[in-house]
Formats: C-alpha cells, sequence, structure tokens
C-alpha cells in the first residue's frame, strides 16, 4: 500500500506517467485494509482525498480488491463507537473539537469526517450526525455498509480472493509477526481486548 500510494501521487503530478502506471499496476490484486477503508467511506477526513485518488488510479489499471470479513467487522465497530462516543460527548462538544483531537490516535473516522463536513459546508451546518452516519452505516441493516463498499472497491470486493499458493510461509510468518507488534503495540492497540488483538492477527494472515 505505502508503494501503491507513493506512485500514484506522483504520477496525479505528471500525467505523462498514465502508461507507467498501467505497467506498474495492471492486474495486481490488493487486500484493503481498515485504515483504508475508513477514509474512502469519508470525504472529509484527513487522507480521504489521496486514498479515494488512490483507489481510483487502481481500478483503472484493472487491479482487484479484496476486503476480510474481519476488517469490515472492524469498519462496523469503528461506526458503532462513532455512534456511542457522538451519545456521550453530544453533538455541540463534538463540533468544538479541534482538528488535532479529531485526528489524533483517539480520533474515530467518521467522527471527523461529520464534524469537518458541517464546519465546511454551510448547508449542512445543522445537519445531525444520526443522519450523517445512516447515509453510510445502519446496525440493523449491514447492506448498506456494503453496498457503499462495493460503490467504490467494485462489485466483487467481498468475493475475491488472493492466491496465496505461492506465497512462503517462513516469509508470511515473519511480516505476519512485524505487522502484529506494529499494530497491537500502538497507542490505540493498548486498548485492544485479547479477542480484538486475536481478529487483527487474522486479519493480517488473511484468515
Amino acid at each position: 500500500w505505502a508503494k501503491a500510494y507513493a506512485i500514484t501521487q506522483i504520477i496525479n503530478l505528471d500525467p505523462k506517467l498514465r502508461e507507467y502506471k498501467r505497467t506498474m499496476f495492471k492486474d495486481k490484486e490488493f487486500i484493503v485494509d481498515t485504515d483504508v477503508l475508513l477514509n474512502c467511506l469519508t470525504t472529509n477526513a484527513r487522507y480521504s482525498d489521496v486514498y479515494k485518488s488512490m483507489i481510483s488510479i487502481l481500478r483503472s489499471c484493472n487491479c482487484k480488491f479484496y476486503i476480510p470479513q474481519q476488517v469490515f467487522h472492524e469498519v462496523c465497530d469503528h461506526a458503532d463507537a462513532a455512534i456511542k462516543r457522538c451519545g456521550f460527548y453530544g453533538e455541540a462538544s463534538l463540533r468544538e473539537f479541534t482538528d488535532l483531537m479529531l485526528e489524533g490516535e483517539d480520533g474515530n473516522v467518521f467522527i471527523e469526517d461529520y464534524v469537518k463536513q458541517v464546519r465546511r459546508i454551510p448547508e449542512n451546518s445543522d445537519m445531525r450526525f444520526k443522519d450523517y452516519i445512516s447515509n453510510i452505516y445502519s446496525n440493523e441493516y449491514p447492506e448498506l455498509l456494503k453496498e457503499n463498499i462495493k460503490n467504490i472497491f467494485g462489485e466483487r470486493v467481498f468475493d475475491n480472493r488472493i492466491d496465496e499458493s505461492d506465497v512462503d510461509a517462513a516469509l508470511l510468518d515473519d511480516l505476519t509477526s512485524k505487522l502484529y507488534n506494529m499494530i497491537v503495540y500502538t497507542h490505540k492497540g493498548s486498548f485492544r481486548a485479547d479477542d480484538a488483538k486475536r481478529i487483527v492477527m487474522q486479519t493480517i494472515r488473511g484468515a
């Protein structure tokens, strides 16, 4: 993803590289992680534009995307957490949050997107959070979120599977361990329960 991000940003600066992008990324396959998915589902979050632009370019190169169920459930958990946080703080208090608070390690992408949207778009200044989130997610109707995701990544994003037949097992174990330590031992990761940490491990391995 880091390589994809860097190259797509360079391509955006120089249209002459369009043919290069087709060669570099043509028919590649990507597993979408939680951070990428969250930012693609929003419009005003810190990384929304850059991730959406990256996905758009990759789709134009006929790339395939796969979203594991664990990632989908993490996004649902993130949306549920946003709803609870709004209930705890209240909309008026949330609107007083600074960008630093919204974008910090304890931030929530849906809260960040909502607050920035009501600040930046005059016609949305009176929008309620429940109306905002209801366009993205409903815990009573998970198909709503899936449809929003398909609109961004393609109809088969939940059906695609990455071929792991040629993946070296020792290399996979080494990378899994390193990624697990990078994710779990962050500030947010320290608040995850053991069950949630196991889900992270399963997500990394694509189980």
